[in-house]
């Protein structure tokens, strides 16, 4: 699992790697029931172990709720493949998963 994790990371960084390949990767590391979607439950757990105890966990549902919003949805609530590969594929990447916080 180390050597797996290992490899991803390494593939996440070199410029080798196409975008495409990235962001499959990435889209993995959301879909840990490896149902094709991301829920926002996934999201959430996801972005508490990277950010950690930096934010609280209503801040990042938040997040989750307004990129999930602005991004669109299966009928469902989750996230398909095909949409995240669309957005983190997409010319203007920022603007697409900015999202604005109010407190």
């Amino acid at each position: 699992l180390l050597c797996m994790c290992a490899c991803a990371c390494a593939c996440l960084v070199s410029t080798k790697t196409p975008y495409a390949k990235k962001a499959d990767i990435v889209f993995k590391a959301f879909d840990a029931d490896e149902s094709g979607t991301i829920s926002p439950q996934q999201a959430v757990a996801v972005l508490k172990q990277l950010i950690g105890n930096t934010l609280a966990e209503e801040h990042i549902v938040s997040i989750v709720k307004a990129a999930f919003g602005k991004v669109g949805t299966d009928q469902d609530g989750h996230i398909t493949k095909q949409v995240f590969q669309k957005v983190v594929i997409g010319e203007d990447l920022e603007a697409q998963m900015t999202v604005e916080i109010t407190a």
